[in-house]
């Protein structure tokens, strides 16, 4: 939807579309303050947010990784902190890399506001430094339960 005809029609259409009833609530109590006004559906998503399924990889992923890091050796300790030995679970890795990772690339702190480009972007660069690090490279599944 990023060519211009695309984007004019989208929007035309979200025009003609009732408002939600919330919206509606609120416009008229507005009106009833400050007279009436012109209220208007307008959509103009640049990036769709992650599908179900890219959002299921991702678990996934941080599964396969995890895996892939205590069986090649490297625990917490060695990838992130010295000190005592902690096996990855895919739950650390969400947090401890991937969202890392996330919020100073996109500056967004939950993976559900991820647009699918972006579930992308910051895999490829989780994999990129841990496989120059670690040795470790774990490929993004295709879908869940499907390495």
């Amino acid at each position: 939807m990023n060519d211009p005809l695309s984007k004019a029609k989208a929007l035309e259409e979200a025009h003609r579309k009732p408002l939600h009833p919330r919206i509606e609530e609120a416009k008229q109590e507005f009106e009833k303050t400050f007279g009436p006004v012109k209220v208007e559906n307008v959509i103009d998503k640049a990036e769709e947010q992650r599908t179900l399924l890219q959002n299921k990889a991702m678990y996934k992923y941080f599964d396969l990784l995890a895996e892939a890091l205590n069986d090649a050796g490297w625990d917490m300790k060695k990838t992130l902190k010295p000190g005592i030995e902690i096996p990855w679970t895919a739950e650390m890795v969400k947090t401890h890399i991937w969202k890392s990772v996330q919020k100073v690339m996109l500056d967004k702190e939950s993976t559900t506001e991820l647009t699918t480009k972006e579930v992308n972007e910051v895999y490829e660069v989780v994999d990129q430094h841990l496989s120059q690090t670690t040795g470790v490279h774990v490929k993004f599944p295709k879908d869940e339960g499907k390495p």
